[in-house]
């Protein structure tokens, strides 16, 4: 049993359809580098406004907490001074203030963990490197 020489126009077929793989795989090529350079753009401009609202929230927050540390300092006066004035002892308003500020603390701790928890790019980053939004909350947590 011998093997056949293509013919030449069997040949020119084969030719053409490689030619035709070779473009469309060159398209295809093209096409996912548009792809990632619009992702990595995506992703660049996602940074950039991170950061001006991380500045801007960082500013906006150090100023309200210092009108806010003046109003507390008024309000913890007030609150001392009629306390003492219903002959409470010394002892006992300054403790109560203490109680009072430890749990003021406590509730902005929680509220500021809140706030920085809406700083970031996840679903950009997902997009990118293609994790699941189960893998980034574990890896956020961990």
């Amino acid at each position: 049993m011998s093997v056949q020489q293509p013919t030449p126009e069997t040949q020119q077929g084969m030719l053409d359809e490689a030619k035709q793989v070779y473009h469309a795989a060159q398209q295809l090529l093209h096409t996912e580098r548009l792809k990632m350079r619009g992702k990595v753009m995506l992703a660049e401009q996602e940074w950039q406004l991170s950061k001006r609202a991380t500045m801007v929230s960082a500013g906006s927050m150090l100023l309200l907490s210092m009108v806010l540390m003046v109003c507390w300092l008024l309000v913890n006066s007030l609150i001392g001074l009629a306390l003492y004035q219903l002959a409470t002892p010394l002892w006992a308003v300054l403790i109560s203030l203490l109680c009072l500020n430890i749990l003021c603390a406590h509730l902005l701790w929680q509220w500021c963990r809140a706030a920085v928890g809406q700083v970031g790019f996840g679903r950009t980053w997902r997009s990118v490197f293609g994790e699941s939004e189960h893998e980034d909350t574990h890896t956020r947590t961990h």
